[in-house]
């Protein structure tokens, strides 16, 4: 968006707003996770995660990959899956 914004011609294009995006982000059906290159721990959680594991998101920060999808398991006693977008982003689900 800020890219859009400084280097594109606005006038003559629709782009959601800022308030747009963060609704779209806290309405998507799953958790997204990212996790810093640096320290391979995770940095963001999404608000999702208090809906789908009653966990909130704050509890999941700091946790290496692996910890995070373990304590998700132990919390809701159900199975869940894990989608990579990239080496430092994932999406999590429960599966059906």
């Amino acid at each position: 968006m800020h890219e859009l914004e400084c280097l594109g011609d606005r006038s003559t294009m629709l782009l959601p707003t800022t308030d747009m995006l963060l609704d779209v982000y806290n309405a998507l059906p799953f958790m997204c996770v990212h996790l810093n290159p640096d320290t391979e721990r995770s940095d963001i959680v999404s608000p999702h995660s208090a809906t789908l594991f009653h966990l909130p998101p704050t509890s999941l920060l700091k946790l290496s990959k692996e910890d995070l999808l373990s304590r998700i398991r132990c919390a809701t006693n159900s199975t869940i899956t894990h989608h990579d977008v990239n080496e430092n982003m994932f999406f999590v689900l429960k599966k059906n």
